[in-house]
């Protein structure tokens, strides 16, 4: 069975830096397992937070945490998740939009980091810092054998799809198929 270590942020267990007006976390190496594979799929799961007279709501979440298989052009950092604004996003007490965590982005990224950023946005890009929030990550470890049998699985075949070999291109435009058993 494969369990999933889960990372429980909040607004008092990080550090706000207002130059970079984000979140900074520092995660000891003896939180994590050595046990995991050294990728991981980060998603976050759960997300809440309050904000108070300000018209400030957040429009999507951004990591520092490395992604490399997800890009919006216009963040250098990765986008954990876009939130979904409220009927009645700026009422005179609060202002607040939710998470829709049922498909979560998931970013393939270096496992057991021990340092990385939060960054809270408009939907503009603008900063803002929520008074409370708490949010979940969790990180999913792939099982380094099962994903390289995986990866021989689905390369395998292609190998063999150009006619049983490898194709060798020779300068007069002759094609020659070399047997994989030969090489």
């Amino acid at each position: 069975m494969e369990i999933p270590d889960y990372l429980i942020l909040s607004d008092s267990n990080g550090t706000y830096d207002t130059t970079l007006g984000a979140f900074k976390y520092n995660i000891p190496p003896t939180w994590y397992s050595n046990q995991r594979s050294s990728v991981a799929a980060v998603s976050m799961v759960q997300f809440a937070y309050e904000q108070d007279n300000s018209g400030d709501v957040i429009g999507y979440v951004t990591t520092t945490l490395a992604s490399q298989n997800s890009r919006y052009s216009q963040e250098a950092d990765s986008v954990l998740g876009v939130l979904t604004p409220t009927a009645n996003a700026t009422p005179a007490l609060t202002s607040f939009s939710y998470f829709d965590y049922n498909e979560p982005i998931k970013h393939l990224s270096p496992a057991r980091p021990s340092q990385f950023n939060i960054t809270f946005k408009q939907m503009d890009g603008t900063n803002v810092a929520p008074d409370e929030f708490m949010l979940v990550l969790k990180f999913e470890y792939a099982n380094p054998q099962a994903t390289s049998s995986r990866l021989l699985n689905e390369f395998t075949p292609q190998l063999d799809a150009v006619a049983g070999g490898i194709a060798t291109y020779y300068p007069n435009n002759e094609i020659s198929l070399t047997s994989l058993n030969r090489l």
